[in-house]
């Protein structure tokens, strides 16, 4: 349709309309007055109750509407061997990031005569891993069809805007959504990856001609299926791209990625891909989740600064030889030991001699994941 200017413009009118409820969990900084908001999302249905539905006798459709809205919120990535499954996984990921991004941008214009060139200073979006990769189009739609934003302002900020981590370093894991199933619930989004990747590939012909190189660069794949490789529109749509250690992040760069890192370095963007290497923060797993331990390191280092500097503990290596500091530190262990037997005990999972030597893992166990590599080996030992 034509704007009131005369513009061109496209409205997308959703099939299924869904309320997005906030629940704010404050989280307070360490040692600190600062505290942050973390705010997580339930789906709701637009109508609680339908009551025609009802007064027909059809009661379980009267409320079929909430049913099918808190399945969105409910378990997060279902199993997705078969299509409903699929489905469901791309209506979560779209659920969270359309709320997160509306609840983002109308925080920030609310301040009066803010300018749209502020965003990339005033806000951060970090895609932890493809799942939340939906957010690069939404961004775009809501800029572009709701805020009314020209195309390359609105592509510049969202680039400028979004962040990439990356996970994964198997392309096959790497999502990847079929054309057929984003035409049929996410079309104008679809739309907007068709242009995004038509710019892009009119500039790569400018650079290397047509060819193979081009084609692994694509937002879209032919084979398997038609599909949108979640991955490319991550970098592609990123301020940065980070991996979460040195050597993973070599693997991106020069594997994983390795066209794209050559496309941005030729364009003079050397540092689009970064290392953050993951952090544990050992106010969580070790003060909170072990104090004996972490009085033993205050004690011997004299203060509790070590908990927001972790080099501090280098200094521990100078005592690593006090028979004194052996024997706290040996306690410590058969404390933390202890309590894993009695929990183990409380809890009827089994009683257990705390003179055992424990091999714990908590994480799932799947299918190509270390985790499994060590069950393997506690079987085999």
């Amino acid at each position: 349709y034509s704007d009131e200017k005369g513009d061109w413009r496209t409205r997308w009118v959703a099939g299924e309309i869904i309320q997005a409820m906030a629940y704010d969990n404050l989280i307070p900084g360490f040692d600190t007055f600062n505290t942050n908001n973390l705010r997580l999302w339930r789906a709701l249905p637009a109508e609680e109750f339908d009551f025609q539905a009802f007064n027909e006798f059809r009661y379980a459709e009267a409320v079929d509407n909430r049913r099918k809205a808190e399945d969105l919120s409910a378990v997060l990535y279902p199993n997705d061997d078969e299509t409903a499954g699929k489905v469901l996984r791309l209506k979560q990921q779209y659920f969270f990031v359309s709320a997160s991004l509306q609840d983002l941008l109308r925080e920030f214009i609310r301040k009066p005569n803010r300018k749209w060139s502020e965003l990339p200073q005033k806000v951060a979006i970090q895609m932890n891993d493809t799942h939340p990769t939906l957010a690069v189009l939404e961004m775009m739609r809501l800029l572009v069809d709701v805020q009314r934003l020209n195309w390359a302002e609105a592509w510049d900020l969202t680039r400028k805007t979004c962040n990439y981590t990356n996970h994964t370093v198997m392309p096959e894991a790497l999502e990847k959504w079929p054309v057929d199933m984003m035409q049929e619930y996410l079309p104008r989004h679809l739309d907007i990856c068709g242009e995004i990747n038509k710019q892009f590939m009119e500039e790569l012909k400018e650079m290397y001609g047509d060819g193979p190189k081009i084609w692994g660069l694509s937002l879209f794949q032919e084979e398997p299926f038609k599909g949108i490789r979640m991955g490319n529109l991550a970098v592609l749509g990123s301020n940065k791209v980070n991996g979460v250690a040195a050597l993973h992040t070599e693997i991106v760069k020069k594997e994983t990625f390795a066209d794209f890192y050559q496309y941005f370095c030729a364009k003079g963007e050397k540092d689009k891909f970064v290392n953050m290497t993951n952090g544990v923060t050992p106010r969580r797993w070790i003060h909170c989740a072990n104090r004996p331990l972490s009085d033993l390191f205050t004690k011997h280092l004299g203060t509790h600064k070590w908990l927001v500097d972790m080099n501090l503990l280098k200094a521990m290596i100078k005592k690593k030889d006090d028979p004194a500091l052996q024997k706290e530190w040996m306690a410590a262990k058969r404390q933390a030991k202890q309590r894993l037997v009695d929990y183990l005990k409380t809890n009827n999972i089994l009683e257990a001699d705390v003179d055992s030597l424990f091999d714990c893992q908590f994480k799932r166990i799947h299918e190509y994941k270390r985790q499994l590599l060590n069950c393997f080996y506690i079987i085999h030992r």
